[in-house]
């Protein structure tokens, strides 16, 4: 299982360790990992990236991603004169967030790495893998001239697990008229 950053861009690890706190106390700041990467923040292609095995959500995930209150320049920086890749890892047994927690109030006091995990430097696809939705409903539906209004439910489904809105592209019709809801009535 992975997570959905992960999804169809994992192709399997080259090293894996585990690291452990002593008496699994909290550290005071972001561990800093830094390992060998000779292609570095690339956008397409392949490259090195370091994950984790989240136990709370069952899944990898990645490890820069962990320290939400940095920036993405200060949750993973690349120095290509030593091709070295250096990530901030903080809590690794986060959950989800709920959507009612505001990142504001999240990030007041971060969770920083205190517990057993296990890393493996992975390697990925650099860009995130997105399929387009595909419609699952009947795609023709007749109805008899002058005969009243079609209430149709689309349905579509993502290979992700994404949630799909509709909407029409053009409100210009030559006979009729059509709306469209963003749960697809």
């Amino acid at each position: 299982m992975v997570q959905r950053l992960l999804y169809k861009r994992f192709y399997g690890h080259g090293f894996s360790f585990s690291l452990v706190p002593l008496g699994n106390v909290e550290l005071p700041g972001p561990l800093t990992m830094s390992y060998p990467d000779s292609v570095g923040k690339v956008t397409t292609g392949n490259r090195t990236t370091l994950v984790h095995w989240n136990s709370n959500m069952q899944y990898w995930e990645i490890s820069s991603k962990t320290c939400t209150h940095l920036t993405a320049e200060e949750q993973e920086m690349y120095d290509p004169n030593t091709q070295t890749m250096t990530v901030k890892v903080c809590s690794t047994y986060n959950v989800e967030p709920r959507p009612a927690e505001s990142r504001q109030k999240r990030s007041l006091h971060p969770a920083y790495f205190s517990r057993e995990t296990m890393f493996i430097l992975a390697d990925t696809a650099a860009s995130i893998y997105n399929s387009p939705p595909s419609l699952i409903s009947i795609k023709d539906v007749n109805i008899l001239e002058d005969s009243g209004i079609v209430k149709y439910q689309l349905e579509a489904t993502d290979e992700e697990g994404d949630t799909i809105k509709f909407k029409l592209q053009d409100k210009t019709f030559n006979l009729g008229g059509a709306t469209l809801s963003s749960d697809g009535l």
